[in-house]
């Protein structure tokens, strides 16, 4: 809570009860060029120091003064009860009760009651409680209760309880509770209401409203509506929207996204663009089911999520007249609606074939680009036809070398080698849609 300037522990320690008394009830204001002091009730204006305005003061130890004029040079205290106009020097702190307007510096601490205007550096802490308009620098920690117009910089952390019209800068931790104009930067977290640039973390930034600009995290973004962009090292929220792209390396959420999804899984409501990932879920998106046959085998089952933009595909097949193999695979592709019964796609697999009796023991890669040319049924059916390119490499020191030799029919190109060989061939595909 904000104490009156009197009431603060350090004040009471170094200045004498009846200074204070005095300095209440006397209600007059002296101003004079120059005072000296040692502590605050030892120097030239003794105990009426508290009364008088100066244009120079210095104190050995610690001064006590009405308001400052000029310039303070203090070697560990300078106490004002009111204001401060242009340069005050403490070697350890600064203690202001009124309004402060130019440069402000301390080893230690400068605590100001009321508002700041110009630049303040403390070694350790900064705490105002009003507002400031300037530059405000700690070694450690500042504290502002009151609306920042300007930059704040410390070495570990940055707390201001209004909005922030600037940047903010630290170590650590940035922590506004209400809007941020332009930037946080932090070595660890940002906190924000709306922010309407950048937040730039090294594990995580917080936007519980709007961020206009972009948000960038070692670990990890949550915003309620995103503008432009997130990009974070692991996962990515927006609680409401993100018109732009969101990125990271395993988890996107969103409810509604204007643009594209990047990551690992992603996760969202609606999507107007696309989600790439390895799986995409889009709960107003693309889901489909789908059986098929082709060349190499008769029944297959495969199942398509994510956007008609991009989706990813999850397959299985096999023969059921001749089971000695099998196959599962991953792959992704995109579907054009040039009319409304009427649809074009490509897909791409990657898929693994197996022998029954060994399965996962060799590696038998077959690649698919399948072209789907369909209509629909009804609303969700359709039939799909089109031709197909297929590559398989496949070891030949599995003892079946010859069956999975001969399956590909008519192989426009083959080559082998010491331990496997590869065919490439044209083929066809049909499928329902269900």
């Amino acid at each position: 809570s904000k104490l009156e300037l009197e009431e603060l522990p350090l004040v009471k320690l170094v200045v004498p009860e009846k200074q204070f008394n005095l300095s209440e009830n006397l209600k007059f204001l002296e101003k004079q060029h120059v005072q000296f002091s040692i502590l605050p009730n030892i120097g030239t204006n003794r105990l009426m120091s508290g009364n008088v305005e100066n244009n120079i003061s210095l104190n050995i130890l610690g001064g006590y003064s009405h308001s400052v004029n000029g310039v303070e040079i203090g070697g560990l205290l300078n106490i004002v009860r009111y204001d401060v106009k242009l340069l005050q020097i403490a070697g350890l702190s600064n203690i202001t009760g009124g309004n402060t307007k130019g440069v402000q510096l301390a080893g230690l601490l400068n605590n100001n009651r009321k508002s700041v205007k110009g630049l303040q550096v403390a070694g350790v802490a900064n705490i105002v409680f009003d507002t400031i308009s300037g530059v405000q620098l700690a070694g450690l920690i500042n504290v502002l209760k009151g609306k920042m117009n300007g930059a704040q910089i410390s070495g570990i952390a940055n707390y201001t309880n209004k909005n922030v019209d600037g940047v903010q800068i630290s170590g650590i931790v940035n922590y506004t509770q209400k809007d941020v104009k332009f930037t946080q930067i932090a070595g660890f977290t940002n906190f924000g209401h709306n922010v309407g640039g950048a937040q730039i973390a090294g594990f995580s930034s917080v936007a519980t409203g709007k961020v206009g600009g972009v948000q960038i995290s070692g670990f990890a973004n949550f915003a309620d509506t995103v503008k432009s962009a997130q990009l974070a090292g692991f996962m990515n929220v927006s609680r409401k929207e993100i018109s732009g792209v969101q990125i990271s390396a395993f988890l996107n959420v969103a409810k509604k996204v204007k643009g594209v999804q990047f990551a690992f899984l992603n996760i969202s409501d609606t999507v107007s663009g696309a989600s790439i990932g390895f799986m995409s879920f889009v709960r107003k998106g693309y889901h489909q089911g789908e059986i098929s046959a082709n060349e190499l085998f008769y029944t297959n089952f495969s199942f398509k999520t994510g956007t008609k933009h991009f989706y990813n595909i999850f397959t299985a097949g096999i023969d059921p007249v001749d089971t000695e193999f099998w196959t599962f695979g991953y792959g992704f592709g995109t579907e054009f609606t040039s009319r409304k019964s009427f649809l074009f796609g490509i897909d791409i697999t990657a898929n693994q074939l197996n022998e029954r009796s060994k399965p996962f023991k060799n590696i038998n890669l077959l690649s698919k680009v399948d072209f789907n040319f369909g209509f629909r049924l009804f609303r969700k059916s359709a039939i799909t036809f089109g031709p197909s390119v297929s590559f398989m490499k496949s070891q030949t020191n599995s003892g079946t070398e010859n069956l999975i030799k001969d399956l590909p029919p008519n192989p426009v190109y083959t080559y082998e080698y010491t331990d496997f060989i590869g065919q490439l061939w044209l083929g066809a595909r049909v499928a329902i849609r269900i």
